[in-house]
């Protein structure tokens, strides 16, 4: 025989997680959220290479995180992984110098804490290199 002693089983469960301080499991968007921002980032990693703009690459990478931001905590959380992954490579193995990994997560951070203040690509226009076609 159970027994709910603590009288549990009658409460939504959202009342049970904001009362506990446990943290609630992520929501049914959140996987979805985070493959899509994942898919941003290869998108606009394309776009970059396609629009070639070596040593201009801070649009595309405020660009990504915005887009993927928008997407909401999963979309949020793959431009953290991504971001932080892509730079940690770039510094171990390409060999990029502090400086260029810190002004890329400047560029980085900037996009996903703007994410909601229209396009993206008007968001992250401080970044936009001269010359880049229209199209991105």
């Amino acid at each position: 025989m159970s027994v709910d002693s603590f009288g549990l089983q009658s409460r939504d469960l959202e009342y049970i997680y904001k009362y506990s301080g446990a943290t609630p499991p992520p929501p049914s968007a959140y996987p979805r959220g985070y493959r899509q921002g994942a898919q941003d980032f290869v998108r606009n990693y394309i776009d970059m290479r396609m629009a070639n703009t070596k040593l201009q690459d801070k649009y595309f990478h405020c660009k990504a995180n915005c887009e993927a931001a928008q997407r909401g905590q999963g979309g949020k959380a793959a431009a953290c992984n991504m971001s932080n992954a892509r730079e940690i490579f770039d510094q171990r193995v390409k060999g990029d110098s502090s400086a260029a990994s810190a002004a890329d997560q400047r560029a980085n951070i900037f996009g996903r804490e703007h994410a909601g203040e229209g396009s993206c690509s008007d968001v992250c226009s401080p970044f936009r290199p001269n010359g880049l076609p229209e199209k991105y």
